[in-house]
């Protein structure tokens, strides 16, 4: 069994390097480097598919006719790669290739006799493994020579080029260590090393490799083949064990001496089990085949219909960046990502949101000269093009792309102004960026700075409603103070009679006993009223976000409220439960429920209920405000939240501004939605994140 590996493992090869090798000829017939590669592709076929049927044959004639044809290709194997090399590379060397032809003609003229290969003899579990003469010696010299020449020749040009080219160079390196360790396994037995060519396998692996760094930079489907030559070869060798693997245990075990019975049965087994996993089996190793050695081209539809439906709708600025970066390097499949805006104080772009980028801190300074000459007019900068045509590169961008693994740079340009910068890196394929990618990306680009620019505008705009809001808050709160008047009174007063008969009476123990109970209580009464007022009345902190107690912000809120809902005759139901904390600012919080409940005491205007209710609903912590008041046209409902946008015509209306509430929900991640009828009442849900 273990012996059928070999010789099956040449005739993969041999169909791996015909295959590939005939795709990329006729793909490109006229190229030099695909004729070369061709060239290359015989020479290990005629080799292979002649190692094959030299380990097949049943007489020693057959197999010593087979192996010194087989040796024929291995004579043209180090000629034609290093043919290929010097037309991958560019370093033709006319007089090697007349040195390498003679000794060719040498070899090949004594291919088949004594001198080259004397005989084949029993070696190993070997039937038939040749001897070499004199001259297979000389060879084998000629041979490692070469390819260290070739290897060389390559490690120079890797040292030399930039950009796609030398990520060609380095495939075909790899693809020299993948192939020839393996290939080089087969030499071992010549000189009575016990060591089987067990790795004869991975020259499949080298044809496939130094085929895709040939044709990868001019025949972007070259994966389409490299892929169907790895699924044919997985399907092979499953066929091949399927067929095999029963016939043995049939032969050996089951049917001892049955002869061709035996073989018949476990061919029959072997049929069987391919009819019913073939179709699977393939569909497993195109799986494999794709996630761990491909990656697939991006859905140009997908990358728009994301971006317009999910992407430049957001108003919120930062959750519009990140959105950008996942939803680019999720489709486009880049192996890092940044978007940088320009700060217009600092005079410099600064990285707002990124991916996998070796300096998310980096700031830069504007594109200066020829650079920023070629963004405006190209719409980018591509560094491959610019690594390979040897342009010369401004320091500033070289910084850009070392510090943010750019490969393709794109100014996003709004009113002949570069607001940001769209850096995007190596796509995880390893294909280069196409004129396709471009005329998808580019209007992109200009379309996400416009887009940009409206979430600034919304965030400003946030900002002078919440400046606004709290020049009218201070306008209410003068107006509450002239209610809480009313209330303030009635502690003063009791303090003053107190006060008055204190001197008279200060013997009289159950007088002060009395004032020791009521007069600190009225005090403290006063101090609290005071300190709800001027703690609402300053600004919110916009950066402090903590786990806050709903009971505080609420409590606060009702307290100044408490004069103006008792001169309405309002009556407040408050049914909060004993709820988790919710994440977010006090201060945020504050201003929504006052806005909230204020707004539930205008719509009542005299007599009426408010309602404050909690409930815990999973993650949330929702808070319904409900009031009997006039309600809410239906067709303005679904309008309260814009900008500007009010139902309150006369002098009364405060107008801190719904959507500013708004604003402050989404940013501590909750939401404010509303439910009204007319004549009847509205109730305004508040969900909070619990902490």
């Amino acid at each position: 069994m273990g012996y059928l590996y070999f010789p099956y493992s040449g005739l993969l090869n041999a169909i791996a390097a015909f295959t590939v090798g005939v795709f990329v000829l006729l793909k490109n017939y006229k190229s030099p480097i695909n004729k070369a590669y061709a060239f290359f592709a015989a020479s290990v076929t005629l080799w292979a598919f002649n190692y094959f049927l030299w380990l097949i044959s049943k007489d020693a004639s057959a197999a010593l006719f087979f192996i010194r044809a087989a040796m024929i290709g291995a004579i043209l194997i180090p000629e034609a790669f290093l043919y290929f090399v010097m037309e991958f590379t560019g370093k033709k060397k006319f007089l090697a290739h007349v040195l390498n032809g003679i000794l060719i003609i040498i070899f090949i003229s004594f291919s088949f006799s004594p001198v080259y290969i004397q005989k084949v003899e029993q070696r190993l579990f070997f039937s038939f493994w040749p001897v070499p003469g004199l001259l297979f010696h000389f060879m084998l010299l000629y041979f490692i020579t070469v390819l260290v020449y070739a290897h060389t020749i390559l490690w120079r040009a890797w040292n030399e080029e930039e950009g796609a080219k030398k990520e060609q160079v380095k495939y075909v390196l790899f693809g020299i260590a993948t192939g020839f360790i393996g290939g080089c396994t087969n030499y071992f037995l010549w000189y009575n090393i016990p060591f089987p060519p067990y790795l004869n396998i991975l020259v499949s692996g080298f044809v496939v490799f130094v085929a895709s760094a040939i044709v990868k930079h001019q025949l972007m489907d070259i994966n389409v083949i490299i892929k169907k030559t790895l699924v044919f070869t997985g399907l092979f060798v499953f066929v091949f064990a399927l067929l095999i693997l029963p016939t043995i245990m049939f032969q050996s075990y089951l049917l001892r001496g049955a002869g061709i019975g035996g073989r018949i049965l476990g061919l029959v087994a072997g049929g069987i089990v391919i009819i019913f996993t073939m179709r699977k089996i393939e569909g497993f190793l195109i799986n494999v085949t794709d996630k761990y050695l491909f990656q697939k081209k991006y859905d140009y539809k997908e990358l728009l219909r994301t971006f317009t439906n999910e992407v430049l709708t957001v108003h919120n600025l930062d959750t519009l960046l990140k959105l950008t970066v996942d939803k680019l390097v999720d489709i486009v499949r880049v192996a890092s990502c940044a978007v940088l805006l320009f700060d217009r104080e600092k005079s410099r772009f600064w990285v707002a949101a990124s991916y996998n980028v070796s300096d998310p801190a980096a700031t830069f300074t504007p594109f200066n000269g020829t650079a920023m000459s070629t963004a405006m007019i190209h719409g980018h900068i591509l560094m491959s093009d610019i690594s390979e045509k040897r342009k010369h590169v401004p320091d500033n961008i070289k910084e850009m792309v070392v510090k943010l693994s750019s490969e393709l740079v794109i100014p996003m340009i709004l009113h002949d102004k570069a607001i940001g910068i769209l850096s995007l890196g190596k796509k995880k394929s390893d294909e280069d960026y196409t004129q396709d990618d471009l005329d998808i990306l580019l209007p992109l680009a200009r379309t996400l700075a416009i887009a940009i620019s409206n979430a600034e505008l919304f965030e400003e705009l946030g900002k002078t409603q919440a400046e606004a809001a709290q020049k009218e808050k201070m306008a209410v709160i003068g107006t509450l103070a002239a209610g809480m008047a009313h209330e303030i009174r009635n502690p003063i007063t009791t303090i003053k009679i107190f006060t008055e008969f204190l001197k008279e009476r200060k013997d009289d123990p159950r007088f002060i006993e009395k004032f020791e109970q009521l007069v600190p209580k009225e005090i403290e009464k006063i101090n609290d009223m005071i300190t709800h007022l001027l703690e609402f009345s300053k600004p919110a902190d916009y950066k402090s976000v903590e786990p806050v107690d709903l009971r505080e912000p609420l409590n606060g809120v009702l307290e100044i409220l408490e004069a103006e809902m008792t001169l309405s005759d309002i009556i407040l139901k408050e049914r909060i439960e004993m709820v988790p904390r919710i994440y977010g600012n006090k201060k945020y919080i504050q201003e929504v429920l006052f806005n909230v409940i204020q707004n539930a005491i205008h719509a009542i205007g005299r007599r009426g209920t408010i309602s404050v209710e909690s409930e815990d609903v999973g993650k949330h912590i929702e808070v319904r405000v409900t009031d009997t008041g006039c309600g809410i046209a239906e067709e303005y409902v679904q309008h309260i939240f814009e900008p500007f946008f009010t139902t309150k015509i006369d002098s009364e209306g405060v107008g801190l501004g719904l959507y500013v509430i708004k604003q402050l929900m989404l940013r501590m991640g909750g939401n404010i939605s509303v439910k009204s009828t007319m004549g009847k009442g509205t109730t305004f849900y508040l969900s909070f994140i619990k902490a």
